[in-house]
C-alpha cells in the first residue's frame, strides 16, 4: 500500500475517534457541571465554555476529515472511498442523534438557560452553512462514485430496449467502457486524433496518439464497445450501437440529480444531529428568554421576516466550501488559486468559530423573573393558539388569567420585599 495514502487513512482515523469522542463527552460534561451545581462549587472558565469547545472540537474535526477524505481520493484511494466516510459519519451521527443528543437530553442540557440574540442567529445561519458544505460534500462524492453502477442499476428498468434484452449484461458493461472514456483523457485522444488525421492516413507520426490510447486503455478502463455475436448476424450493429448510447445519456443526464438525492438523504439525517449540537451551545430552542432585552429586540421580534434570507445566504456560503477546497487542492505553481481559495476557507472558519464563541458567551442563567415572564407570555400565546377567550372558553380563560395575575403579583411582592 501507498505509504502516503497509509498516513492519511491513520490522521483520518484520528480525526473521527476526536469528533464522536468529543460528542460523546457532552454527556459527561453536563453531568460534571451538574454535580458542581449541585455542590454549590463555583465555575471555572474552562467550565463555562464547555459548550463552545466539545462541539467546536467536533466541528474543526469533520472539516480536517473532509479534506483528508478529499485528499486521500486524489492520492489513488477507492472510488467508493468518500461514500464509505460519509456514511460512517452519518451512522455515527445517527447513533449520537439517538443518545447523547436526542431531544430529551438536549432539553435537560438547556434548562435554566437564556440565549443571546448572537446565538439565535448562529444558529439560523451556520447550522444552515454546515448543511449547504455537506448537501455539496456529499454530492460530489455521490456523482463520482454511484454514476454507473448504481444509475444503470436504478434507471435500467426504466429504459430497456425489447430488441436487445438478450444482450443485457453486453449492455451494462457496453456502459461502463462509456463511463470510462467520459472520466479518461478522451479531450487528449480527441484533439490528438484531429491533429494528425491525415498522418492517421498513412499510418505515420501517431506515437502521442497512440501513447494517450494506452493510457485510456491500460489505466483508465478504456475499451471498445462490445458487439455480441447475435447482433453482427442479425445486421443491428448500428441500431445496438444508439441503443447504448441513448441509455448512456439518460444515465449522465440523471447523474447530478441522483447525486443530490444521495446528499440531501444524507444531508436530511445529519441535519437534526448538528441542528441539536447547535441547541445545545446556543441554548436558542424558540422558547421566551422572560428577558425584554432578548424577547422584544428586533432581531428577535422579526425573526421570521429575515430568517430565509441568513439561511440562503449560509447555504450557499457552505456549499462553495467544497469548490474552494477543490481548487484549494490543486497545486500549481504558475497561478496563486489554491492560496486565494485556502484564503477564503480560512476566512469562513474563522468567522464560524468567532460566532460560536460569541453564542456560547453571551449564555445566562434565567432568574426568578425571567422565568415568569417567560411563562406568563407562553401561555398568552398559548391561549391564542388553542383559541381559548372569553367567548370560547371561559372556565379556562379565567383559570389562565388567575394564574398570569398570581405570577405578577407574586412578582411585585417579592420585588417590594428586596426594597
Amino acid at each position: 500500500m501507498n505509504l502516503k495514502l497509509t498516513h492519511l487513512y491513520l490522521l483520518l482515523t484520528l480525526m473521527l475517534i476526536v469528533f464522536t469522542c468529543s460528542l460523546v463527552s457532552i454527556k459527561y460534561a453536563e453531568k460534571y457541571l451538574q454535580e458542581k451545581i449541585k455542590n454549590k462549587e463555583k465555575k471555572t472558565l474552562m467550565d463555562k465554555y464547555l459548550s463552545f469547545l466539545l462541539p467546536s472540537i467536533a466541528l474543526v474535526s469533520f472539516f480536517i476529515s473532509c479534506y483528508l477524505v478529499s485528499k486521500s481520493l486524489l492520492g489513488g484511494a477507492g472510488q467508493y472511498f468518500g461514500i464509505y466516510f460519509i456514511l460512517l459519519v452519518t451512522l455515527i451521527l445517527f447513533i449520537l442523534n439517538n443518545s447523547v443528543l436526542k431531544d430529551e437530553s438536549v432539553k435537560k442540557y438547556l434548562k435554566g438557560k437564556k440565549f443571546s440574540v448572537i446565538g439565535m442567529l448562529m444558529i439560523s445561519g451556520v447550522s444552515a452553512l454546515v448543511f449547504g458544505f455537506i448537501d455539496n460534500f456529499g454530492l460530489s462524492l455521490g456523482i463520482e462514485a454511484l454514476d454507473h453502477k448504481f444509475l444503470t442499476f436504478f434507471l435500467g428498468p426504466f429504459s430497456t430496449d425489447t430488441r436487445f434484452i438478450p444482450e443485457k449484461k453486453a449492455i451494462a458493461r457496453n456502459l461502463v467502457n462509456i463511463n470510462n472514456w467520459t472520466n479518461g483523457k478522451w479531450r487528449s485522444v480527441l484533439n490528438h486524433v484531429l491533429r494528425f488525421k491525415e498522418d492517421i492516413r498513412k499510418i505515420k507520426g501517431t506515437e502521442e496518439l497512440m501513447e494517450d490510447i494506452d493510457h485510456l486503455v491500460n489505466r483508465e478502463g478504456g475499451r471498445p464497445l462490445e458487439i455480441p455475436k447475435r447482433i453482427y448476424e442479425t445486421n443491428q450493429v448500428k441500431e445496438f450501437v444508439n441503443n447504448i448510447k441513448e441509455k448512456y445519456d439518460i444515465i449522465n443526464d440523471s447523474k447530478a440529480m441522483i447525486g443530490n438525492t444521495f446528499s440531501n438523504v444524507l444531508g436530511a439525517i445529519l441535519g437534526a444531529a448538528i441542528m441539536n449540537m447547535f441547541r445545545y451551545m446556543t441554548k436558542y430552542d424558540g422558547t421566551y428568554t422572560g428577558d425584554s432585552k432578548i424577547d422584544d429586540s428586533t432581531w428577535v421580534q422579526n425573526l421570521n421576516s429575515y430568517l430565509p434570507i441568513i439561511e440562503g445566504f449560509f447555504i450557499a456560503v457552505g456549499c462553495l466550501i467544497p469548490v474552494f477546497l477543490a481548487i484549494a487542492m490543486k497545486r500549481d505553481t504558475h497561478n496563486n488559486n489554491n492560496s486565494k481559495a485556502w484564503g477564503f476557507i480560512g476566512f469562513i472558519s474563522l468567522v464560524l468559530l468567532i460566532m460560536l464563541f460569541l453564542s456560547v458567551k453571551g449564555v445566562k442563567s434565567m432568574n426568578t423573573q425571567d422565568k415568569k415572564h417567560s411563562l406568563e407570555k407562553t401561555l398568552l400565546d398559548m391561549k391564542e393558539r388553542l383559541d381559548i377567550s372569553e367567548e370560547t372558553e371561559p372556565n379556562l380563560n379565567e383559570k389562565i388569567n388567575s394564574f398570569i395575575i398570581n405570577l405578577a403579583s407574586n412578582s411585585n411582592l417579592n420585588s417590594s420585599t428586596q426594597v
